[in-house]
C-alpha cells in the first residue's frame, strides 16, 4: 500500500503514458526501448519539475508565501515551471539565474519573462554562492513585509522528493496494469531530486527496477553523496518505511562532453535520431545527453538484447529553441 502522500497542488496532466519506441529499438538492433512521456506534463509547465512543485508550492502556499525565490542556469526547466506555476497561483517569482544576460530573450528564458519573473543575473563563482543568496533575498523580502518560500535548484529536497516517490508508484501501477517488466530505468540528472524520488517510490513500492541517471553536470561522488542525503531527509521527515537505504540507482559518468549546456556531435544526433524515427524531441542540456548516455550504453552492449529498458522523458523541449544553431541540415 502507497504512503499517504503530503498535501500537493494538482499542477501536472498526470499521469502521463509509456509508450513503445519500436524504430529506435529496432535500429539499435534491441533491446526493447519504451518511454515515460513527462514531457507531457504540460505545454508551459513541460517536464519533471512540475511533478516536484506540486508538493513544494503546497509546502510554500501553507506557510502563507507570496513571493518564490528559486535559481538554475541560464536555460533552466525549474526556473521557468516555477515562474509559470507560480503566475498560476498569484504568486511572484525571483529568479537567480546562472551565466550573462542574453541580448534576445528566446527559450527558457523568454517564457521567464513572460509569466513576470523578477531576474536577478549571477556569474558561475556567485551561483557556488547560492544558498546564501538566496536566504539574503528572502531575509529582504520578510523584512519589508512580504512572506519569502526559497526553493532549492531543481526542487530537490525532501519535499520536492515526494514528486517522483509518487511519479515511480505511477510507473509501478502502469507496469501492473499494462503487463511491463523493465531492466532498467534512464533518466537524466542534473539536482538529484528525480532520481531520489524514483528510489524511494520504487523501495516503498518493493520494485527492483534500477534508477540508471546520465550525470549532465558534476560527477557521480557528488550525485551519489546528493541523491543519499535527498533520500535519507525525506526518509527521516516523514518517517517512511524503508530498512534498507543502500542501492537503487547508478550514476552514468562520461556524458557531460565540453561542459553543462554544451552539446556535441553524439547529442546533437541523438536528437535527430529521435525526432526523425520516433516524434519525440529531446533538448541538448538535459534529455538529449540521458539520450545519448543510454544509446552509447546499449552499443556496448550493457544490456541483452531481450532487455526492456525505460527512458524517463524529463521534458527541456524548449531549451532546442536557444539552442538552434547547434543543429546544421
Amino acid at each position: 500500500m502507497n504512503p499517504d502522500l503530503p498535501e500537493k497542488i494538482d499542477l501536472a496532466n498526470i499521469p502521463t503514458p509509456i509508450q513503445e519506441l519500436s524504430r529506435l529499438s529496432e535500429h539499435l538492433g534491441g533491446p526493447e526501448i519504451y518511454i515515460k512521456r513527462d514531457d507531457l506534463t504540460g505545454c508551459e509547465l513541460t517536464g519533471n519539475k512540475i511533478r516536484k512543485l506540486e508538493f513544494s508550492l503546497a509546502e510554500a502556499r501553507g506557510l502563507n508565501a507570496d513571493t518564490l525565490i528559486t535559481t538554475g542556469g541560464i536555460d533552466s526547466n525549474h526556473c521557468r515551471a516555477t515562474v509559470i506555476a507560480g503566475a498560476k497561483l498569484g504568486l511572484k517569482t525571483v529568479l537567480y539565474l546562472r551565466g550573462a544576460e542574453p541580448e534576445h530573450s528566446q527559450g527558457n528564458v523568454l517564457l521567464d519573462r513572460l509569466a513576470g519573473a523578477e531576474i536577478r543575473w549571477i556569474t558561475p563563482e556567485e551561483y557556488k554562492e547560492r544558498g546564501a543568496i538566496m536566504a539574503g533575498a528572502a531575509d529582504e523580502i520578510d523584512s519589508a513585509g512580504g512572506k519569502a518560500y526559497v526553493i532549492p535548484e531543481g526542487a530537490s529536497n525532501d519535499v520536492g522528493a515526494w514528486g517522483y516517490i509518487n511519479g515511480a508508484f505511477e510507473i509501478a501501477d502502469q507496469c501492473a496494469e499494462e503487463g511491463l517488466q523493465f531492466d532498467a530505468v534512464f533518466n537524466a540528472i542534473g539536482s538529484g531530486g528525480t532520481t531520489a524520488g524514483l528510489v524511494l517510490g520504487f523501495k516503498l513500492k518493493g520494485l527492483n527496477l534500477p534508477v540508471m541517471s546520465v550525470a549532465v553536470c558534476n560527477d557521480a561522488d557528488y550525485f551519489n553523496e546528493k541523491v543519499s542525503r535527498i533520500m535519507q531527509a525525506c526518509v527521516n521527515r516523514y518517517s517512511l518505511d524503508i530498512s534498507d537505504m543502500s542501492g537503487g540507482f547508478e550514476i552514468i559518468e562520461g556524458y557531460i562532453g565540453p561542459g553543462y549546456g554544451v552539446p556535441y556531435r553524439e547529442v546533437i544526433d541523438s536528437i535527430k535520431l529521435a525526432a526523425s524515427l520516433e516524434g519525440i524531441f529531446v533538448d541538448p542540456v538535459y534529455t538529449g545527453k540521458a539520450l545519448w548516455g543510454m544509446i552509447d550504453q546499449i552499443k556496448k552492449g550493457r544490456f541483452e538484447k531481450t532487455s526492456r529498458i525505460l527512458f524517463l522523458h524529463t521534458g527541456g523541449i524548449y531549451d532546442l529553441f536557444a539552442y538552434n544553431k547547434s543543429f546544421e541540415f
